[in-house]
């Protein structure tokens, strides 16, 4: 293995792996890996995404650096892919290669999300075509492809295709059964709650060639504090201050008043609110030979602070998985534990009284 990326053990053996493979593959050099370590700064004015002091240009590969690097090759190549229609084996290569040597995986990709013999190739295919013939469509009806006129028709297009039953028919779940990817979704679910319409939409219209971003809301348009997730478009090719906000859980998912508070996610940490997600809506169909519940969602919490430690809502999260158990045992390192993970919580984001409100509890717990 390459030297520089030796350090990448333990939790993250995979982003060594990929590491090495980036590297020796010529895909990617070194400098070009040391991009800097993204994440939400919570308790910045205004709210804003940063970049990790000393990661970037260090000399250092981070674990987290590779994780970005390897989604934006994996983009590029289904994004190609859907351009030529080409879905036969040789159009994944980087795919194939990540899912045959690490368990590392995009869930809102269609070309990731299952191994390569299994691939739903006749989903890519319909989701091609009808981009396709979207397109086709606007341009007869007069509309110049990559004006603001243009990307506004396909983006409305685009969200009916999606919610339409006679199209792919997702329903809206205030809270769906259990969190699933972008391909389970589509093929097996058809529900959705707001992170999985968000990757859905973002990478629908991301295949289509629209600018589009995974937006964190925190303070919904009355101000009202909110966990949600929704779809930030950049429609105007000569105004890209200008932003239209998807929600695809309302009834009017063009919406009309955007968020007070908002932020852009970073892909390192749409893939961390996704294990994240996993953890708190595991399956129900658990199997009584396996794992007890408490451990699977413990574990998906820890893989999402694998992708991004810096996430206050996975260490609440924890922190009320801990402070169950303990109520259940009344054994002390579960409220020790509990403890660190609240405190953690309020520390990344000082601004929720959640998670403040959880700490006071704790005190009226010892």
């Amino acid at each position: 293995m390459d030297q520089r990326c030796t350090h990448l053990v333990g939790s993250h053996a995979d982003a060594g792996t990929l590491c090495d493979w980036l590297i020796s593959s010529g895909i990617c050099s070194p400098s070009n890996l040391d991009t800097g370590v993204y994440t939400i700064d919570f308790s910045s004015v205004p709210l804003q995404v940063r970049i990790l002091t000393n990661t970037q240009n260090n000399g250092r590969i981070e674990a987290h650096e590779v994780y970005r690097a390897v989604i934006k090759l994996l983009e590029e190549e289904e994004k190609n892919a859907f351009d030529r229609s080409s879905f036969n084996a040789s159009s994944f290569p980087y795919s194939d290669y990540v899912y045959r040597n690490t368990s590392f995986k995009v869930p809102w990709l269609f070309s990731d999300c299952s191994s390569p013999e299994n691939r739903n190739i006749s989903l890519m295919e319909a989701v091609a075509s009808n981009i396709s013939l979207f397109k086709s469509e606007l341009a007869q009806n007069g509309l110049l492809q990559g004006t603001k006129e243009f990307n506004e028709a396909l983006a409305k297009r685009l969200a009916n295709y999606i919610l339409d039953h006679n199209e792919l028919n997702i329903k809206r779940a205030l809270l769906s059964s259990q969190e699933w990817t972008t391909v389970e979704v589509l093929s097996q679910s058809h529900e959705a709650d707001c992170s999985e319409f968000s990757r859905i939409y973002y990478e629908i219209c991301r295949l289509a060639g629209l600018d589009a971003k995974i937006v964190q809301v925190i303070n919904l348009s009355n101000n009202k504090r909110s966990y949600h997730f929704v779809v930030a478009l950049y429609l105007n090719p000569t105004n890209h201050t200008e932003i239209t906000f998807v929600d695809l859980t309302t009834s009017q998912p063009f919406l009309t008043s955007p968020p007070q508070l908002w932020v852009e996610v970073p892909p390192t940490s749409v893939l961390a609110y996704y294990w994240m997600n996993k953890g708190y809506m595991f399956p129900r169909n658990l199997s009584q030979d396996g794992p007890p519940w408490y451990e699977i969602a413990k574990a998906s919490y820890l893989t999402a602070l694998n992708y991004d430690p810096n996430l206050p809502l996975i260490h609440y999260n924890l922190g009320g998985l801990y402070f169950l158990l303990y109520n259940q045992t009344h054994e002390l390192h579960y409220l020790k534990s509990a403890t660190k993970y609240f405190e953690k919580a309020h520390e990344l984001d000082p601004s929720d009284t959640t998670f403040l409100g959880a700490l006071n509890l704790l005190q009226f717990s010892q």
